[in-house]
């Protein structure tokens, strides 16, 4: 594989309703005012281009939780159906399912062009959109999911129903909602060809998936243990095993809420900056990765800007800007 990064293509998500915090619709936004084009456009010699993924949604209280929002949507016109914890339930599901079908169409036309799909969230359900735009070029597509969450609940293990807690489970069809129920995409993912990264926070449910299916993890404890260098060596090696290309997702609740404060889901012991720089810095090394998408980033929760900047910082790193 040897995958160009020289034409680069920003597909900005702005959806949050993935989530249980208001504010990460707000991430893409936040992103680019920090310089992401700026910083891109002296990494990719064939050019950088911008879209969007048209969304409409309202807006709600950056404090309030969807099981608390019934009356922020009540007059938004929109057929939404906040709830509190049901099994077997979605929350928001038609409206999930409608920006999955819209991200992956952009990813998919991005990546036939011969452009290098770079796709700004939102929440991490922005992330279902694009493996099924990824999966309807790419074959056998691998992931590098770099997170202080597994995101592979069901519809039936998740305690909260929130979407970007599923993206796994829908794209390898362990949920009921699938992948492949996603306009033309036609594959799911391969347990094995999924490496997680950075973990520290996992549900019962997603213990058992884990176990059961095949999928690999490195926990945050892997990473003391192993040094970041090596996990980002191990995890090439799996995500790559009979892939003709791999997806990096990069949460940025990766990192320690110390040093990324402006997060969705904030877990404290995460990874350092300078942890998550040499990561992208190995990761940029190897010319498999085929798409990047960069979520969680909530303005919101944000101080100064510092989470969006870390972001620029790390795509700049995977695109190849270098110290020296």
């Amino acid at each position: 594989m040897n995958i160009s990064r020289d034409k680069i293509s920003v597909i900005r998500v702005p959806f949050g309703l993935g989530g249980a915090i208001a504010g990460t619709e707000q991430g893409p936004t936040s992103i680019l005012a920090a310089g992401l084009l700026d910083e891109l456009k002296h990494l990719a010699p064939h050019g950088v281009s911008c879209d969007e993924v048209r969304l409409e949604q309202p807006h709600r209280d950056a404090d309030s939780e969807d099981t608390n929002s019934e009356t922020v949507y009540a007059n938004s016109g929109l057929n939404l159906s906040p709830r509190s914890r049901q099994d077997g339930i979605i929350k928001y599901e038609p409206q999930v399912r409608a920006m999955s079908e819209r991200t992956a169409d952009r990813v998919a036309r991005a990546a036939l062009y011969g452009s290098f799909p770079l796709v700004l969230g939102g929440d991490h359900s922005v992330a279902i959109g694009t493996l099924a735009g990824m999966s309807r070029v790419y074959d056998k597509l691998g992931v590098i999911w770099v997170d202080a969450h597994g995101d592979l609940n069901t519809e039936h293990t998740s305690p909260s129903g929130n979407a970007n807690g599923m993206v796994l489970a829908i794209a390898t069809g362990l949920a009921a909602f699938k992948q492949t129920d996603i306009g033309q995409t036609r594959r799911l993912l391969r347990n094995r060809n999924i490496v997680l990264v950075g973990i520290r926070q996992l549900d019962d449910g997603e213990k058992t998936l884990i176990r059961s299916h095949g999928i690999h993890c490195f926990t945050i404890m892997d990473i003391d243990r192993l040094g970041i260098q090596e996990v980002i060596e191990r995890a090439l090696l799996l995500a790559g095993n009979d892939s003709d290309g791999i997806h990096l997702s990069l949460d940025m609740d990766a990192l320690d809420p110390g040093e990324a404060p402006g997060v969705g889901t904030p877990v404290h012991g995460g990874l350092t900056f300078r942890e998550a720089r040499l990561a992208m810095e190995g990761l940029a090394a190897s010319r498999a990765i085929a798409s990047m998408d960069i979520v969680g980033v909530n303005p919101l929760k944000d101080k100064e800007s510092r989470t969006s900047g870390l972001a620029v910082a790390l795509a700049a790193a995977f695109m190849g800007k270098r110290i020296l």
